[in-house]
């Protein structure tokens, strides 16, 4: 009887070392090596054990057999016990996991009360509204407000999110600064504190109305070849976009001189940069029609 209570105390004897790569299965097999062992030792203790290989789903193992037990008896047993206890495991594992997962969640919470958890659940919502781009409306100048970005329409039109900023651009160049969204944006709202006398709001208003493709109807059209154009990784005019300054007047008409040469080549006549007094007394007057219409 020596041998079969040493065989029981020290089991993994009969075994060879399996890795793998998930707890549970090595788990599962850790006690269905256990339990086959204890069962083919106490139930044919008369019988010298001998290491066979069994495949068991998870891995080749070696399990003791012989005597009373015929070879497939014992095989199916180690099965049946390594299945068993997987599927045990997996289900008592399952809470575990689940209710990491939940307290993960809630976490996130930071432990709120219900009207703080209703307050996250109105932050997911984003109200769009519609908005009107206006020196006259401005066709073709790209815009981004939060995760909405696309181009303005034939009317000056575009989209943003309700108390998000508006930016806007022609290629690289930034038409001044963000303006709070709202339903009609102009020139002024694209500079601090900008008036209509304010040197850098007219001279963002002469650039739009310079590079207008058709200056005789009552709307600025920037085409898709001048915003693909007006980047810095065109050779041509890399400085000038760089070096664009609407708020310094020199810098500003040297720079905007070149842009508006290069950009508007194309066209089927020779556009200019538009005088300061000019663009003021367009922009007003595209400024009163719209507020007139309101």
């Amino acid at each position: 009887m020596r041998f079969p209570i040493l065989a029981c105390l020290i089991p993994g004897l009969c075994w060879e070392k399996t890795y793998f790569q998930s707890f549970l299965p090595a788990a599962a097999e850790t006690v269905g090596k256990w339990l086959s062992s204890f069962f083919l030792v106490f139930v044919n203790p008369w019988s010298l054990p001998i290491v066979k290989p069994v495949t068991l789903g998870l891995g080749t193992v070696s399990v003791v057999t012989g005597g009373r037990l015929c070879d497939e008896q014992v095989f199916a047993m180690a099965r049946v016990i390594s299945r068993k206890y997987i599927l045990l495991l997996t289900l008592m594992a399952i809470p575990l996991l689940a209710g990491s997962q939940c307290a993960f969640f809630f976490s996130s919470g930071g432990g709120s009360s219900s009207s703080d958890d209703d307050d996250d659940k109105s932050g997911l919502v984003v109200k769009v509204n519609n908005g009107q781009f206006i020196d006259a409306p401005v066709q073709g100048v790209g815009y981004t407000s939060g995760a909405l970005s696309g181009v303005t329409g034939g009317n000056g039109e575009f989209q943003y999110e309700a108390g998000n900023t508006v930016r806007f651009f022609i290629g690289d160049i930034a038409l001044g600064d963000a303006a709070i969204g709202k339903a009609v944006i102009t020139p002024m709202d694209l500079v601090e504190d900008g008036e209509i006398d304010t040197p850098a709001v007219l001279n963002i208003a002469r650039l739009l109305q310079s590079l207008d493709a058709d200056p005789d109807d009552e709307v600025i059209t920037i085409p898709a070849k001048v915003r693909a154009a007006a980047v810095r990784s065109n050779e041509g005019l890399s400085s000038a976009v760089e070096f664009l300054d609407f708020s310094d007047e020199q810098a500003f008409s040297n720079a905007a001189s070149q842009l508006v040469a290069v950009l508007t080549q194309d066209y089927p006549f020779t556009a200019v940069l538009v005088e300061p007094e000019n663009a003021r007394a367009n922009m007003v007057r595209s400024i009163k029609k719209v507020s007139d219409e309101q």
